[in-house]
């Protein structure tokens, strides 16, 4: 089991924004796991919160038609997974599991960092996740 937690000042210091906070750096960041393993089964949940926190340096807090600037909500994400392990010959074992991404169907977006320069770029969705591991 683990707990995190992080605090990032985030005001600028230099620049004509100076005592703004600084664009995609939300302060407040909580994190926590947990894993329960009991005979060939193993469970695990993540959980991450971030603040909100500001899409340009002017601090611009209502989204412009664009959806270029605006405040970036706060969000919270939680993953889960359940996992068997199947033993095989030669010392060989299978792991199959299978998870949900964003357990809670956050609907939070950021803005177009790096693959669009305006407009809301949402976080993916609640999924699904089916996969095997083969360890030998």
């Amino acid at each position: 089991m683990g707990l995190g937690y992080t605090y990032l000042d985030t005001e600028q210091l230099t620049d004509v924004n100076i005592g703004n906070e600084l664009r995609n750096a939300p302060r407040h960041h909580v994190s926590a796991d947990a894993v329960y393993r009991t005979g060939l089964w193993t469970a695990s949940a993540t959980a991450l919160f971030a603040s909100s926190s500001f899409s340009d340096a002017a601090n611009t807090v209502d989204e412009d038609s664009m959806g270029s600037v605006g405040e970036l909500p706060s969000y919270t994400l939680v993953n889960t997974r359940l996992g068997r392990d199947i033993p095989l010959d030669n010392d060989m074992t299978l792991n199959v599991g299978m998870g949900v991404n964003n357990l809670l169907d956050d609907d939070a977006y950021f803005r177009g960092a790096d693959v669009s320069p305006v407009g809301r770029v949402p976080m993916p969705g609640r999924t699904y996740v089916l996969e095997g591991e083969l360890s030998f």
